[in-house]
């Protein structure tokens, strides 16, 4: 029991030995880096942490000159203010074109004023149930999602740049956004009166899954006036779910939106 009990401290030990020298050599391998990046620099991903990471993708937006296009998702680093629109806004009156791909939880999230600011300005923007990850691509140059799917970016980010990962990607959200529907807030004034409401953004927060509750907060009516917007698509699309009129919806793409949309008039 005792030679049991000592090889046993002997192998723990062992083990500890073996994590502080490779905590030692990570260490030296991030001091060589900093002295000398020529190899990050070289590599198709680099990896940032903390507000090294917000910074980067703020100097990648600021450099960009053609387009930024992004898959929204939350989480967040932080709560999100109408301020954090600013760079957007700014990109946007420097005649970038932005294309935004809004998950549900991302719409829920923003909230109307956040998401307003910015298609005022001219944003183009889609809504789905969920999209992949956080993504944002710059132009063709290069391209930033989370090292871990649902966390926070700040907790690590990947900067991919130019190569068959980054044209992967690219692709990755040209599919995605082909099969998205538009998203519109333009707002009733009346809460109660369906004749001013946007049945455009009524079918994508639909079709993207929000909840009857969730869809009259965007669109300031009631979630008595949602529910009979939602039975009257059902029987217009002849579907017994909300799923199934989303479905419909979605291979109704193929068709001018209007057309889609004069079916939830009410």
């Amino acid at each position: 029991m005792v030679d049991s009990v000592g090889a046993l401290k002997a192998l723990l030990a062992e083990q500890r030995r073996s994590l502080e020298q490779a905590e030692l050599h990570l260490a030296e391998l991030d001091r060589q880096h900093r002295r000398d990046p020529s190899d990050l620099a070289e590599s198709a991903v680099e990896v940032v942490y903390g507000i090294d990471a917000h910074d980067r993708m703020v100097e990648l937006h600021r450099r960009a000159t053609d387009q930024i296009r992004s898959f929204e998702m939350p989480p967040y680093a932080k709560k999100l203010e109408h301020a954090d629109t600013a760079g957007a806004r700014d990109g946007l009156s420097r005649g970038l074109r932005h294309r935004i791909l809004y998950s549900r939880a991302a719409v829920e999230v923003q909230g109307v004023a956040m998401l307003t600011a910015c298609l005022d300005a001219g944003e183009e923007a889609r809504v789905t149930g969920d999209v992949p990850i956080r993504l944002s691509i710059y132009d063709d140059s290069a391209a930033t999602l989370p090292v871990t799917t649902g966390q926070p970016i700040t907790d690590g980010l990947m900067v991919v740049r130019p190569g068959g990962m980054l044209d992967a990607l690219v692709a990755l959200f040209e599919m995605v956004w082909a099969r998205s529907l538009p998203l519109g807030l333009e707002r009733s004034t009346d809460p109660e009166t369906t004749d001013n409401v946007d049945d455009e953004v009524f079918v994508a927060l639909l079709a993207a899954g929000t909840s009857d509750t969730a869809i009259a907060r965007q669109l300031n009516i009631s979630v008595r006036t949602v529910g009979r917007k939602v039975q009257r698509l059902l029987a217009d699309v002849n579907a017994a779910t909300r799923f199934q009129a989303g479905v419909a919806i979605g291979m109704s793409r193929a068709l001018p939106l209007a057309t889609t949309v004069s079916q939830v008039r009410s």
